[in-house]
């Protein structure tokens, strides 16, 4: 039978080298949990050690995340099912979003949990997992915005996942683009590009990543 050992100390040692990384670029970053596979006495080791976001791409791993610890920010990363709003308001404070009749429904079940639902809009750049076009990113920012009980907080994109497109500082320019016209546009801020994962780190070292690029999710390379 398979199995995982988890080493605490070495898992301490890679978190700290990490956010010294990131602090030194003034980019936040969450942690991407879902290789822990929801088992509760390493996410208790994990969330003792660290008071950053948490992703994971199951809700019921976010659900024992929540029990363990009710204040941890929770991120659903997998493209959401409608038939799931309700869970997914409820266990998860923020979601990573493509489809506007899912925020639809996600708007109508924070409105029944009396909460206010942050969304990540994601934007599609080669990598054709999920996404806005960019031709139609205006119009669909305007149209989220109408939407009760969700607040957007960032712009973010898959690279990597599906088709090997790799991240580059032209593409994460662009996206920082899409902001910057949204913002122009609608006169409001949007927070947060979560543009990186693991496999942008590598620019990070190269003085790539392009300035307003300030939110990356890390599992792989902290494990």
């Amino acid at each position: 039978m398979s199995y995982i050992t988890l080493h605490s100390r070495k898992l301490r040692h890679n978190f700290k080298v990490l956010d010294q990384i990131f602090d030194e670029k003034n980019i936040e970053w969450a942690i991407v949990a879902k290789m822990l596979c929801g088992n509760e006495k390493f996410l208790e080791v994990l969330l003792n050690l660290s008071d950053k976001e948490i992703c994971d791409s199951r809700l019921s791993n976010l659900k024992t995340i929540k029990k363990i610890s009710p204040k941890t920010e929770t991120i659903y990363i997998k493209p959401p099912a409608k038939r799931l709003a309700k869970s997914i308001v409820q266990y998860a404070d923020v979601s990573f979003n493509t489809e506007f009749s899912t925020m639809e429904a996600l708007s109508n079940e924070a409105l029944l949990q009396n909460k206010i639902h942050r969304v990540v809009l994601m934007v599609e750049m080669g990598e054709l997992r999920e996404g806005i076009m960019a031709r139609n990113l205006m119009a669909f920012y305007e149209e989220v915005r109408t939407l009760p009980n969700l607040e957007i907080v960032g712009l973010g994109t898959n690279l990597n996942c599906l088709n090997g497109i790799l991240p580059d500082e032209k593409k994460l320019e662009k996206l920082h683009r899409f902001k910057e016209i949204i913002e122009e546009n609608s006169g409001q801020k949007i927070p947060y590009i979560s543009g990186g994962s693991s496999v942008t780190i590598p620019l990070i070292f190269k003085n790539e990543v392009p300035f307003g690029i300030n939110h990356f999710r890390v599992g792989e390379t902290l494990f």
